[in-house]
C-alpha cells in the first residue's frame, strides 16, 4: 500500500495557508499515476510525495528470531553486578 501526499495552496479568511490532501493507493503503479495527474494538473500543488506504508505492528527492522532477554543479564543479575541486592523480605522494618 501507499500514500499519496500533497500539500496546496489556499487563502483561508485573506491568509496563505497550506491545504494537506491524502489518498490511499493499491499499488506503486497507481500511486505513481496519483502523483502525476496532482503535480500536474494543479498549479496550487506546493509538495507533493508518495510514500509506502509500512505495517507499524512489524516495522522493517522486525526481526523474528529476536527473544528480549538474547543474552542479556536479569535486572537481579545487574543488581549484583553493582554490589546491590534485592530482597523481597527485607529483616529490618
Amino acid at each position: 500500500m501507499y500514500i499519496v501526499a500533497w500539500s496546496v495552496r489556499k487563502m483561508i479568511d485573506n491568509k496563505p495557508t497550506l491545504v494537506d490532501h491524502w489518498q490511499v493507493s493499491e499499488n506503486y503503479e497507481h500511486a505513481l499515476s496519483m502523483y502525476n495527474a496532482i503535480t500536474h494538473e494543479n498549479d496550487d500543488v506546493y509538495c507533493a510525495s508518495v510514500s509506502d506504508i509500512v505495517n507499524g505492528t512489524e516495522p522493517h527492522w522486525y526481526d523474528p528470531d529476536f527473544t528480549e532477554d538474547e543474552g542479556q543479564p536479569t535486572w537481579e543479575q545487574e543488581w549484583q553486578d553493582f554490589g546491590e541486592v534485592y530482597d523481597d523480605e527485607p529483616n529490618s522494618i
